[in-house]
């Protein structure tokens, strides 16, 4: 019988890292990010907001650099508020990394 032990499970858990993990932006300006596995797991990135944000507010712009970095580009059009960024690969046992987004005025 093969009995599965906590290490099985971890070897298979990916560890993802985003940077940086708290942001002040103005109304109009745009903001890089990195996101990045500890090893590639053969899934994709996956992001998103919460709340959600209307693309008539915030345009995200997604740069994969490797199998386990992504570039991700925030331009705010107008937006006033908070939010936050996850980041978190698809379909794999991962947990999801956050950054904290504040938009302020000019």
């Amino acid at each position: 019988m093969n009995k599965k032990t906590k290490h099985d499970y971890l070897k298979k858990f990916v560890f993802i890292l985003i940077g940086p993990d708290f942001v002040i932006l103005n109304s109009t300006s745009t903001s890089k990010f990195l996101c990045t596995k500890q090893n590639d797991d053969n899934q994709g990135f996956e992001i998103t907001t919460n709340p959600t944000i209307s693309s008539n507010n915030i345009i995200i712009y997604e740069d994969l650099l490797n199998k386990t970095a992504l570039e991700i580009t925030i331009q705010s059009l107008n937006y006033i508020g908070a939010f936050i960024l996850i980041c978190s690969s698809i379909g794999g046992q991962s947990a999801g990394i956050r950054s904290d987004v504040f938009i302020g005025c000019k």
